[in-house]
């Protein structure tokens, strides 16, 4: 009896026992998923108000991070100068570069023939000086991306001229550069040979503000580069599969990554695909336009072309939803390229010409007849587009003779893009490409952006003779006193103070080649070894002494104006001298406007193009401890 209470006492212990390790157990799950990632909160789907035709696309349900250039500055050394450098530099601005300097080498056996020279006295030689780096990097830019940079002087610093001078590589970060600031990752970088503007007074010897001011053609470079991501309106993990296989269908992979890649439920990552890398802008609003159901495109075409009749206010919009259907979209626009309104048959003929259809040729060539003036060049562009038909590349050479000069330049740029001989290409020096066509109305046209590059329109554009040219307060001469003879010519560099004589053929390439033609043991033909900037300054100073029977076309000026509005806006954005931390040192940005008066010429942007550095020279030129 006493053995059997033993044993029912014993079983009570062990139940007693599972029922508390039963509740533990249950305790501590309890815990647990208390302490567990809390639950989002609820709240009403967002539903945008949008038409219902322009329902169901990414951009309805989407805001795409990251869409806009991001201002990217810092400060930099140029060197190579004449003497027209200056060490007047803030203390938070020095300090920085030493520090930045001593890291690359610099006063080190590393450096090389930099190795007795402390950052110190590199940054207080006259021949070098401490510039303002800005820049608009591309949205969603891979790395590699080229773009243009500008380069400033500090204000109130004794520099006088950044002719000749190289910058030497160059962190770029986002915002406007503040030394005493925060450390932030740099995302590009910049270096190159600078190109001044030679428009602004090119046979004066007065110091103008275009001296101390220049930029580096396509010298920044993408290092680091900012990612674009997709926020979901209404975060949904089924949403942002179904995009994400939108996206990926709709820009199929060409390289190792995918063009979407889902993060989590509300956000999704995007690559600007290898194709789309020269214009990113152009992909993004692609994207925007994406139908997420990829089903019945035709069906979708047919609603698009129709509600671009009905509802012509929304042609723009339009014309990007059928753009993003691709080929596709073709036969549905169509039937609109005679439309009797003006509206549905604009947007139809553009759209029909950007997807590359063959019968948009003969509409395009009637807007380039009787279109806006707004309207004409871009249809000439968008022919570039078309399929291979001669009869493409036959009118874009005759609209090389047009006596508008807008038309001419787009019928060069579409030539161009297409390949054809009838533009012939060369690059000089390694410095700058020389184009040459065929046209009645001779043209010189010269880039300020991305590739450098000048352009000769015209049969056989020779120097008029007798001739004479006095340029750059006699540091460049020109002379023939009948058409019988050679243009005797003299240059003589601003740098070393050497003065060069040659005769040179009238022909305009010719001479082109004497001012751009380094002369070495190994090519010795006679040559100025001008710069791409300097170049392009005695094209300028011949036009306008009457020595060429051509118009003389610069590029037009986007760069300075996208930054002051980046600027502006960053400015709104981040105020660090109001930060919570207490006031910082204000470093002040020079005002753009005041110092670079842009180009009023209109025209469009070229290519990339990789700018070389220069070769050493005793006067640091390329001596980069980077």
């Amino acid at each position: 009896m006493r053995t059997k209470l033993r044993r029912d006492e014993r079983t009570g212990r062990l139940l007693g026992l599972a029922v508390l390790v039963s509740l533990g157990l249950a305790i501590g799950v309890q815990g647990c998923s208390s302490s567990g990632r809390p639950k989002r909160p609820e709240r009403a789907p967002i539903v945008r108000d949008l038409p219902v035709v322009l329902r169901g696309t990414v951009g309805s349900e989407v805001t795409i991070r990251g869409l806009e250039p991001v201002v990217v500055s810092g400060y930099g050394l140029v060197v190579g100068l004449d003497g027209t450098g200056s060490g007047d530099v803030p203390q938070s601005i020095r300090a920085t570069l030493e520090a930045e300097m001593r890291r690359m080498g610099v006063g080190t056996e590393l450096s090389g023939r930099l190795k007795d020279i402390t950052p110190g006295q590199l940054i207080d030689d006259p021949n070098t000086a401490v510039v303002l780096v800005q820049a608009m990097a591309p949205p969603g830019a891979p790395v590699g991306t080229k773009f243009d940079v500008r380069v400033s002087a500090l204000p109130g610093s004794a520099t006088s001229s950044l002719s000749g001078g190289t910058l030497w590589t160059t962190d770029l970060r986002p915002g406007l550069a503040n030394p005493t600031g925060p450390d932030v990752l740099p995302i590009a970088r910049a270096r190159g040979p600078i190109f001044l503007n030679p428009f602004a007074d090119a046979n004066s010897s007065d110091v103008t503000p275009d001296e101390v001011v220049g930029r580096v053609l396509d010298g920044g470079e993408m290092s680091n580069p900012r990612s674009i991501t997709v926020q979901l309106d209404n975060p949904s993990h089924s949403r942002a599969r179904e995009i994400v296989r939108a996206l990926n269908t709709a820009f199929p992979r060409q390289g190792r990554e995918a063009v979407a890649r889902g993060l989590n439920d509300e956000a999704i990552e995007l690559t600007v695909p290898a194709r789309w890398r020269a214009r990113p802008e152009e992909f993004l609003k692609l994207v925007n336009f994406t139908r997420i159901d990829q089903a019945f495109k035709e069906d979708w075409a047919q609603r698009y072309a129709q509600s671009m009749v009905q509802q012509p206010e929304l042609s723009e919009d339009l014309s990007w939803c059928l753009r993003a259907l691709g080929p596709v979209a073709i036969p549905f626009v169509r039937p609109l390229y005679d439309h009797p309104e003006l509206r549905p048959r604009m947007t139809a003929i553009e759209v029909g010409g950007y997807l590359g259809d063959a019968l948009a040729r003969e509409p395009l060539e009637g807007v380039v007849a009787s279109g806006a003036p707004a309207e004409r060049a871009d249809a000439i562009r968008l022919m570039a587009r078309l399929p291979v038909d001669g009869r493409v590349n036959r009118y874009l050479r005759q609209m090389l003779d047009s006596e508008d000069v807008e038309l001419r330049i787009a019928a060069y740029e579409a030539l161009e893009e297409l390949n054809d001989p009838t533009v012939r290409r060369r690059q000089l020096a390694g410095k700058f490409e020389l184009h040459q066509a065929p046209s009645a109305h001779p043209l010189i046209y010269v880039t300020q952006q991305h590739t450098p590059r000048i352009v000769v329109l015209g049969d056989d554009v020779e120097l008029s003779r007798p001739l004479f040219v006095r340029g750059w307060d006699g540091r460049l001469m020109m002379n023939a006193s009948s058409s019988a003879e050679p243009v005797r010519t003299m240059y003589r560099d601003p740098i070393t103070g050497r003065a060069q004589e040659a005769d040179v053929a009238p022909a305009l390439d010719r001479v082109i080649e004497l001012f751009a033609h380094e002369s070495t043991p190994e090519h010795p033909a006679p040559g100025f070894d001008m710069t791409y900037s300097q170049v392009v300054g005695a094209l300028c100073a011949i036009v306008e002494a009457g020595g060429i029977d051509a118009q003389f076309l610069p590029e037009s000026d986007r760069l300075s104006l996208a930054i002051v509005r980046g600027m502006a806006q960053a400015e709104v954005e981040d105020r660090p001298e109001l930060s919570g931390d207490g006031a910082v040192d204000r470093v002040e940005v020079p005002a753009i406007a005041e110092r670079e008066a842009p180009s009023t010429t209109e025209s469009g942007t070229q290519a990339g193009y990789v700018v070389p550095l220069q070769t050493a020279t005793p006067k640091l030129k390329s001596d980069n401890p980077k």
